[in-house]
């Protein structure tokens, strides 16, 4: 789906507690910005529980009333939220993911896959851990999830205003989204 047309129908519905999830290095902290703030709503970093820690991270969604969290490792998680609360997962083609998980020497991989290992009967876990993820979206999640579930193009926020070209984001910093 578009930004666009997901943002008009956020708008259109009351509830607004929101988990930004999918690959980290997918654009889901720039992409759970932008929804906070085009929806008025509060801005939750991974930072706040942690990234990892899910009792603190299931007591935040329980406890705000109005957010968008963004939540890249949680994927494995997603099936033990409330139903009340939407999930939008981050696509952006993977060769990409990659590329940026080399540039800033992200160190996650064997941890974040050791996580899906409950489905590995299902889902092949030697590859990589954005494909792995995705294959957990179409497989698993869309599948068995009661949550409404919104699959978001990366690269369709390239229109919205605080959208920064690819050659200006190369020397970005982990966790960094703005100049």
């Amino acid at each position: 789906m578009e930004y666009s047309k997901l943002t008009k129908k956020l708008k259109q519905q009351n509830n607004r507690k929101i988990i930004v999830a999918g690959p980290q290095r997918s654009g889901g902290k720039f992409i759970t910005f932008c929804i906070a703030k085009d929806l008025n709503i509060k801005f939750i970093k991974d930072k706040k529980y942690k990234s990892h820690d899910f009792d603190l991270f299931y007591q935040i969604i329980n406890t705000e009333e109005k957010f968008a969290i963004h939540a890249p490792a949680m994927v494995e998680k997603l099936l033990l939220i409330p139903n009340n609360i939407i999930i939008i997962f981050t696509i952006r083609n993977i060769n990409d993911i990659i590329l940026s998980q080399k540039r800033i020497k992200w160190k996650e991989e064997k941890f974040e896959k050791q996580k899906f290992e409950p489905w590995r009967k299902i889902i092949n876990l030697n590859q990589p851990i954005s494909k792995i993820k995705y294959d957990f979206l179409k497989k698993v999640l869309l599948k068995q999830s009661k949550n409404l579930i919104y699959e978001l193009e990366y690269k369709s926020l390239s229109t919205h205003p605080l959208w920064i070209e690819e050659k200006e984001r190369k020397n970005f910093k982990k966790r960094q989204i703005f100049k």
